[in-house]
């Protein structure tokens, strides 16, 4: 009798212990703090990191949508190789520059989130 009750007791403390987690508050000072270190290492890493995977991202997206868009919805392949010519050089262009936009973004809008898919830029993107 006494290991069924020592037993019932123990699950009670352990359910009881498991909420627990679910009370403590996040937004104490001492936390932020302790958490800002954390933050900044974050940042730097994911727009040391991100910031060139959004720019190779954006740089295929934008080349491949302004090539159709010069060569329109046919599906001829000498128009579509002619538009190449202008629509890569372009995607390029813009895709270098809302590249770096989007990386850094995305370093600084994930910092409540280190080192997740979003941070590095392989989630979504400005679509």
């Amino acid at each position: 009798m006494k290991k069924f009750v020592a037993a019932t007791l123990s699950v009670f403390a352990l359910s009881a212990a498991s909420v627990v987690p679910a009370f403590a508050g996040d937004d104490s000072p001492v936390m932020k703090a302790f958490m800002f270190p954390v933050k900044v290492v974050a940042f730097g890493t994911t727009a040391v990191v991100g910031t060139p995977v959004a720019v190779v991202r954006m740089t295929a997206k934008n080349s491949c949508e302004s090539t159709k868009s010069i060569a329109g919805d046919k599906g001829n392949p000498l128009m579509t190789g002619m538009a190449a010519l202008a629509g890569v050089p372009f995607g390029i262009f813009t895709g270098t520059l809302e590249g770096g936009y989007y990386g850094m973004k995305n370093a600084a809008m994930n910092t409540d989130k280190p080192f997740s898919k979003d941070a590095f830029s392989m989630g979504d993107l400005g679509d």
